[in-house]
C-alpha cells in the first residue's frame, strides 16, 4: 500500500490533486472491468490433453500446459470488405453453450452486419476442432477472409504436419504461414 501512496503523492505534485484522483478512478474502473470479464469467461474453456482453449471478450486464447501460446486477440478471423479489413476481436463475444466436450461462442460485429458462431470440440487425440459459421444481415461480397492466430514472441519452433520441429519464419507484418 505504501508504494501506491507514494505514486499518488508524486502524481499530486506533478499534475495536481484532481488529475491524481481522476487517475485513481480510471484505474479502479479498469480493475473492476477486468474482474468482471474474468468472472464472465472463467468457465468458458475446453481442454484436450495438454491443450486448452479459453474464451475471452476479444476472441479465443490457446494454452499449452497452462501457459498462454497466443497474445492480444488470440484466435480470431478477419474479413476484407468495402476496401477495409475488419476483425472479430472488435466484435461483441458471448458464450452460448459450455459442455465438457465442446463450447459454442457467438460474436456480433460492431462495424458490419455479421454474426459468427465458433464451435469447438475436444478430440480424443489431445487436439481440438474449430468450426466457424458466418451469418450476414444483408448480402455482402467478401473480398477475402482469414482465420488468424496471434502467437507470443516467446515461441519460435512448432511441429509441422510430419511432426518435425520447424522454426517459425521471421517476419514483421502479417504473413500467411502454411
Amino acid at each position: 500500500m505504501g508504494k501506491e501512496f507514494e505514486r499518488f503523492k508524486n502524481a499530486c505534485k506533478e499534475k495536481g490533486v484532481i488529475i491524481a484522483f481522476l487517475k485513481i478512478i480510471s484505474y479502479t474502473a479498469f480493475i473492476l472491468r477486468k474482474k468482471r470479464l474474468e468472472n464472465i469467461w472463467r468457465d468458458v474453456c475446453l481442454k484436450s490433453g495438454k491443450v486448452e482453449i479459453k474464451g475471452w471478450n476479444t476472441g479465443l486464447k490457446i494454452y499449452w500446459e497452462g501457459r498462454e501460446l497466443t497474445k492480444d486477440a488470440g484466435l480470431n478471423s478477419s474479413i476484407f470488405v468495402n476496401g477495409k479489413w475488419h476483425d472479430s476481436s472488435k466484435a461483441k463475444w458471448r458464450a452460448e453453450k459450455v459442455e465438457s466436450g465442446s463450447i459454442v461462442i457467438n460474436n456480433s460485429w460492431k462495424t458490419l452486419p455479421i454474426k459468427q458462431t465458433w464451435i469447438l470440440s475436444r478430440l480424443d487425440d489431445g487436439s481440438i476442432t474449430c468450426e466457424v459459421k458466418v451469418e450476414t444481415g444483408k448480402d455482402m461480397e467478401f473480398i477475402e477472409q482469414k482465420f488468424t492466430i496471434m502467437l507470443s514472441e516467446r515461441y519460435n519452433i512448432w511441429l509441422d504436419s510430419s511432426n518435425k520441429p520447424t522454426r517459425f519464419p521471421q517476419f514483421k507484418d502479417w504473413t500467411d504461414i502454411r
